[in-house]
């Protein structure tokens, strides 16, 4: 007889297990207050595994364990304590000297499904209870048996099961003596049963990628199975959003006109499928490619307000290239320069020419000269002194061939400020005051036009005293004549 209980035993075991770790135990109405005191029981049925990193999973929430006794690796048939409060458990248990950790959740008095996940985040053990399977209030706590929660003693780190003695019947209650239910207590084993993960795959790419029309983009994936290990397999499309596609784990593709594009990828395996996109910006190539007058270095200037990305492009001279190495990247509105000691480029010495070329060989820039720092367009410096002959007044340019007649008032004015000026010796004073009248349309000399007023007052006045005063005396200052009368 007792060989086919056995047998029996044998033959039910995969009912009872789901995992090799599993909650046997919960507390989780406590007699009197609950805060705090809340507690579940997990058990090692298979090899010896660490669960210091795993999680208990209450309420959609994953809760970290941390060891307060014991250890967290559990041979097989040990068990470990996951309470609420660990201080508050070893108030109410304390003979208790197993493996415990302590975490921070609270149990629903009505039920709830609680889970457990190890470090990968994958699921190794879930279960509900109900308030109708009791232990509630009661100084009870839940056992698990087989497939279903029988409420008796709490014994926490123990890992024993329940089963009633008569399955069939249930616990009842006697009306004479009102007595509980009679229990056998049966210390059993779990087999090691492997749960396999559901089947899944997962692609894995950036987001989003900026480029330059022309370049080749380089585009890849990686791809993970549902337990997160790295696969290689499968077949992979690409559809880049202008029109063009490709096959394969790592493509490129130029793009030929700036704009933003949807690029999809998709992965096959078997029957598996994943698919992802990648939100692309393609900018115009704003940049210049400059050569040392030495020959010591060459550069690249980008130009743009987006970073250019200078993987694998090359910069010829003469037969000689230097490859860009690959994640070098020119920060936008920055130059960057190429020591001919690090690039071999000996030729530029000699040539001070120089191409950078796509990584494909295709042109992108020819070297131009580099304005030199201190290189600005001449302008005529309005303040340097004309050197005129001995004996001659310096005098403003006449204007009455270009401006209004009434210029020519002005200019006379100042002819006569100039000469006398000229005869105090003054000679920088006459030469700005004859620019003040060649520039008076710009707004800095404008600000000298009260020498104007002054000099046509001067004019005036001069003018009328010869009148008043004598013979007139013929005075030529640059196409006017001024008389000057004598008594």
């Amino acid at each position: 007889m007792r060989w086919l209980v056995y047998i029996a035993l044998l033959l039910y075991t995969p009912t009872l297990v789901s995992a090799q770790v599993l909650i046997t135990e919960i507390m989780y109405a406590p007699e009197g207050a609950d805060a705090n005191r809340e507690w579940v029981e997990v058990c090692n049925s298979g090899s010896e595994v660490n669960i210091e990193n795993w999680k208990f999973f209450e309420n959609d929430t994953n809760h970290g364990l941390s060891l307060i006794s014991g250890t967290a690796s559990l041979t097989s048939g040990s068990c470990a304590v996951i309470a609420d409060d660990a201080d508050v458990f070893l108030g109410d248990h304390p003979s208790f000297s197993g493996n415990l950790f302590d975490s921070a959740f609270s149990l629903k008095n009505t039920g709830e499904t609680i889970a457990l996940k190890d470090d990968s985040g994958s699921e190794v053990d879930r279960v509900t209870y109900s308030d109708a399977d009791g232990a509630k209030d009661d100084g009870l706590s839940l056992h698990r048996n087989s497939n279903s929660w029988i409420p008796s003693t709490p014994t926490p780190g123990i890992g024993s099961g329940i089963e009633n003695s008569n399955p069939e019947q249930g616990p009842t209650n006697e009306a004479s003596g009102n007595e509980p239910p009679t229990t056998n207590t049966t210390l059993y084993s779990y087999e090691s049963v492997t749960i396999e993960p559901p089947q899944d795959i997962f692609i894995r790419v950036p987001t989003e990628i900026t480029t330059v029309a022309y370049s080749h983009t380089i585009f890849k994936i990686e791809s993970y199975d549902a337990t997160g290990s790295a696969i290689d397999s499968g077949k992979v499309s690409w559809s880049f959003g202008d029109g063009g596609e490709a096959r394969g784990r790592e493509v490129s593709h130029r793009f030929l006109y700036p704009g933003e594009y949807i690029v999809t990828v998709s992965l096959e395996l078997g029957s598996l499928f994943d698919t992802k996109q990648i939100r692309l910006i393609v900018v115009p190539l704003e940049a210049k490619l400059y050569v040392a007058p030495d020959g010591s270095w060459v550069s690249i200037e980008n130009q743009s307000e987006q970073q250019l990305d200078m993987s694998q492009w090359r910069i010829l001279s003469s037969g000689q290239y230097f490859r860009v190495p690959d994640k070098t990247a020119i920060p936008a509105m920055s130059e960057v320069r190429f020591a001919t000691e690090v690039t071999k480029l000996t030729t530029l010495r000699a040539q001070q020419q120089a191409t950078l070329v796509y990584p494909d060989g295709t042109l992108a820039l020819q070297s131009v000269k580099k304005p030199e720092a201190n290189e600005e367009i001449k302008v005529q410096d309005s303040t340097a002194e004309v050197q005129q002959p001995a004996g001659t007044i310096t005098t403003a340019p006449t204007r009455s061939q270009i401006y209004a007649p009434e210029v020519a008032i002005a200019e006379a004015a100042a002819a006569v400020t100039v000469a006398a000026q000229k005869e105090r010796g003054d000679v920088a004073s006459a030469t700005q005051t004859g620019v003040v009248i060649l520039e008076s349309g710009h707004e800095e000399e404008n600000r000298k036009s009260p020498y104007w007023y002054f000099a046509l007052a001067a004019l005036l006045t001069f003018a009328v005293s010869i009148a008043l005063l004598g013979k007139p005396k013929a005075l030529v200052v640059d196409g006017f004549e001024i008389v000057e009368e004598k008594n």
